[in-house]
């Protein structure tokens, strides 16, 4: 089944609600950036290096925009620990220029129609002497426009290139042990709920002989567009929501109106203004949420109709389990936080560390989620004193293909 007919996916996360023996018990699963590696998804360096070498665009005979923007960026942050300047720094350094380059050049300008928000000043300083060698103002526009859609479509393709992959027979063992894995879940009477992160279609292409409820709507026109249905969402054994965006959403005229629709082909930056956006500031259509503009994206559909699920169901459960997940997503760990603070969660995740004490990852739980106070940790394993928080050092792709560790999670979670 193409990889083209579903919708996208990035880290892991299993909420469990306890709840009375007639219902079923809840566990949301959160995607993230380091879920996909098992399948041969780049790295967010490798989405940055392709950006930076890529010679479409060009600043100069031997400069590259990506590489101008990343040097120029890099020369003005103070680096400090846990400061970098990765592939969503650069993207929204150039969606910022391409929204200055337009509001600079609006005619009629007013409160509606041009951005208040200033461009990062370095950059405009630094890209004058380009900006000036094009005089045509409409071709000016387009010009930067072209850049950001064009980086956008860097990681787009890249994102295709391992979704399409995602069912091949070099994955057949680990697609049938995450196959196993769920069942296992669904087995034990728990409602399975699936966030991701991230942009590509795997997990309804692994999980496709389930049935899986993803927000999805059919119109008059055959048209799938996405609804706000918490009562089905609810009432599901197994969904699967999108919270930055999908590589097969695009922006079309459907119904009297411009919606976010459901492509079998991979969708792209489009120049037409979605709703959303900071005030006087509407946003260009992008099938998937990366940089800066996460908060206003976020909130407009159907990207806030996997926020709301998410946020419902961390306040329904009281375990949480994360795969891949970095704990870099503001919105994402404030969501969390809540929840841990005040309804109790007990949080465990899933990653790829030496060591865990000491780690990003265990900075950010400890400063942003809740304390960390160490009862042990060895090869495999972390645990906290209380066992509130546990944590699997050896990635995906050694847990799933140990039913060992399945049983340990799942008992530390109990």
């Amino acid at each position: 089944m193409s990889s083209a007919e579903y919708t996208s996916g990035r880290n892991v996360g299993i909420l469990i609600q306890n709840t009375n023996m007639k219902k079923r018990k809840k566990i949301v699963l959160l995607l993230g950036a380091g879920f996909p590696v098992a399948w041969g998804a780049p790295f967010s360096k490798d989405i940055l290096d392709r950006i930076i070498e890529d010679k479409e665009y060009m600043y100069d005979s031997n400069t590259t925009w990506g590489k101008f923007i990343f040097d120029t960026l890099k020369s003005f942050y103070e680096e400090e620990d846990g400061v970098t300047v990765n592939f969503e720094t650069v993207i929204a350094a150039s969606e910022s220029i391409m929204n200055y380059v337009i509001a600079s050049t609006n005619e009629n300008r007013n409160s509606y129609n041009t951005s208040f928000t200033p461009a990062v000043n370095v950059l405009i300083d630094s890209i004058q002497q380009k900006l000036n060698e094009i005089s045509d103002k409409l071709e000016k526009r387009r010009h930067f426009y072209s850049i950001y859609k064009h980086f956008v479509d860097i990681v787009i393709q890249l994102i295709k290139g391992y979704d399409e992959k995602a069912c091949a027979a070099e994955y057949k063992l680990l697609n049938e042990r995450l196959n196993e894995f769920i069942e296992s879940l669904l087995n034990k009477k728990y409602s399975v709920k699936i966030y991701t992160t991230n942009y590509d279609a795997m997990i309804p292409q692994i999980l496709s002989k389930r049935k899986i409820y993803m927000g999805e709507h059919l119109l008059s026109d055959y048209s799938i567009v996405y609804k706000a249905d918490y009562l089905r969402n609810k009432d599901s054994h197994l969904s699967y929501f999108y919270l930055h965006g999908s590589i097969y959403w695009t922006f079309k005229f459907v119904e009297n109106k411009y919606r976010v629709v459901k492509s079998t082909i991979t969708g792209e930056v489009q120049s037409l203004t979605a709703q959303g956006g900071n005030p006087s500031e509407n946003l260009i259509f992008s099938p998937i949420i990366v940089g800066y503009t996460k908060t206003q994206r976020s909130l407009m559909n159907p990207f806030n109709i996997g926020f709301t699920n998410f946020a419902n169901d961390c306040n329904d459960c009281n375990k949480l389990l994360t795969i891949g997940y970095s704990f870099s997503d503001p919105h994402i760990n404030s969501i969390i936080q809540t929840n841990v603070d005040f309804n109790k969660v007990r949080l465990a995740c899933i990653g790829f560390v030496e060591r865990f004490e000491g780690s990003s990852e265990y900075t950010k739980i400890d400063y942003f989620i809740r304390r960390l106070y160490k009862k042990n940790e060895d090869e495999s394993w972390f645990n906290s004193i209380n066992n509130n928080f546990v944590a699997y050092k050896k990635g995906f792709s050694n847990f799933i293909e140990n039913r060992d560790d399945w049983t340990k999670i799942k008992r530390l979670l109990a």
